[in-house]
């Protein structure tokens, strides 16, 4: 799909970015491309929808890996990335995988960055031995309930397989979930994470500050990604929020055809336009302590 949204954006100083190797993306579905599955991976696909409106823009075969901001970040800076956003995904699968990047990169830690999306507190994961593999646990905080378990949305070799699992994990939720406990263990292992990649000089960058009292201020505001408008206004830097703000959302962007908050095709790419601007900014600052 061509590029339109990202020509004309910035031109990196190589001076600045030249030593980054790689950058690291983790999150939900938010930052993994969600709502733009293929037909192949959803009946409802609005896929075809976007065609028909932009067919000169957009076709209904591209991976939504291609299409979601982290792809358009690394054609902006001309940096490889890995992107392990999931649907569903929350804060401990988050952290887990963000630690285990690390250590297969551990040689280029002070070359890299990371971003990291924050997940709510209602994203679980748990592991099942019976499969050797973690399962993202969903719930419903506000009804106080369970509502979906899988090792991945949208992958029909699981699905099946995964749902014969509802009335066990229902189970698990309701005997071994509290929402206190989660808020805590979320907050106690982002703070971690946070300041191990600190103290070995590894640039980290959180898309909210979703960091409740008493640890609030351990997150250098300066680490939350934030944009600021030409007159002066500081905007959210959180890609939900970002699209929701600026009206590109699926829903927006498709007039209403489908009832999709999740961000847009569009939405994706100007915010990697954002996002590339905040980090040269960001790195040079790091750069200069």
């Amino acid at each position: 799909m061509p590029n339109k949204f990202l020509e004309k954006t910035l031109t990196p100083d190589k001076n600045k970015l030249s030593k980054i190797v790689k950058f690291y993306v983790n999150g939900t579905s938010h930052s993994h491309g969600g709502g733009l599955e293929t037909p192949e991976e959803r009946e409802d696909s609005v896929r075809p929808i976007y065609h028909q409106l932009f067919p000169a823009l957009v076709d209904t075969t591209t991976d939504r890996h291609h299409l979601n901001y982290a792809a358009h970040l690394s054609t902006i800076l001309n940096i490889p990335f890995d992107n392990e956003s999931e649907c569903g995904g929350g804060m401990q699968r988050m952290v887990r995988m963000t630690y285990e990047w690390i250590y297969h990169h551990w040689q280029h830690r002070e070359n890299i960055f990371i971003i990291l999306e924050n997940p709510d507190y209602s994203r679980m994961e748990a592991y099942y031995k019976p499969r050797n593999s973690y399962y993202i646990i969903n719930t419903n905080p506000i009804l106080k309930r369970f509502e979906k378990a899988t090792r991945r949305y949208w992958d029909s070799n699981v699905r099946e397989a995964d749902e014969e699992l509802h009335t066990y994990w229902n189970l698990y939720y309701n005997t071994h979930i509290d929402i206190v406990e989660e808020i805590k263990k979320n907050q106690s292992a982002l703070i971690g994470l946070y300041s191990f990649c600190k103290q070995q000089g590894i640039n980290c960058f959180i898309m909210n500050d979703f960091i409740m009292p008493p640890w609030q201020d351990v997150i250098d505001p300066k680490d939350i990604i934030t944009f600021q408008l030409p007159n002066g206004q500081r905007i959210t830097g959180d890609i939900y929020e970002y699209c929701l703000e600026k009206k590109l959302t699926i829903s927006h962007e498709l007039g209403g055809r489908a009832e999709d908050e999740h961000p847009g095709i569009f939405g994706h790419q100007l915010y990697a336009k954002e996002l590339a601007k905040w980090i040269e900014k960001r790195l040079n600052d790091c750069s200069k302590t």
